[in-house]
């Protein structure tokens, strides 16, 4: 394989990563569906599982109930991410329909209106906009989870920590 058929542009992207970048909401929307599903039956069995097999007020319990509000973190960011790429596939739908854009002329607009539809920029540039939103709340989702459970643990551990110190003074 040449070093041309390896490049899409010249900023040197391998061809293989623009297509993956390109079809990547597919499987994006499929995880997010699936992890959604997940997470919302996740807490019952969590919550079931620590009490029946750890003592009220354990240093578990509490770990117990970080990971259940790092579940709602990844909830909402699911949530939202699914929302936003609803609104981005109605976009591509619109902008595939309306190549050329909205005539706005035919939409007969009138005063306040006419003037804000008319600020507003294309299809496919709103189409751009709502991917990279999208990816990004993908992503965030991700990455606030990790960070939270993370900073979560470090504080049970500190606190664990500081039992045993008391209990051997």
């Amino acid at each position: 394989m040449s070093k041309k058929e390896l490049t899409s542009d010249s900023k040197s992207t391998p061809k293989w990563l623009k297509t993956i970048q390109l079809n990547s909401w597919e499987a994006e929307l499929l995880i997010s569906a699936l992890v959604l599903y997940t997470l919302f039956q996740i807490p019952d069995y969590l919550d079931e599982f620590s009490h029946t097999t750890f003592q009220r007020g354990s240093e578990f319990i509490r770990v117990f109930n970080f990971l259940e509000m790092g579940i709602k973190l990844l909830q909402i960011g699911y949530a939202l991410h699914i929302s936003v790429r609803g609104v981005w596939v109605a976009s591509v739908g619109f902008s595939y329909v309306f190549p050329k854009g909205i005539n706005q002329e035919n939409l007969k607009f009138k005063g306040k209106f006419k003037k804000e539809l008319e600020k507003k920029s294309s299809l496919v540039k709103n189409v751009l906009r709502l991917e990279e939103l999208s990816s990004m709340i993908y992503g965030l989702s991700f990455t606030l989870f990790g960070s939270f459970i993370g900073m979560c643990s470090l504080t049970v551990s500190y606190t664990h920590l500081r039992a045993h110190e008391t209990r051997h003074d």
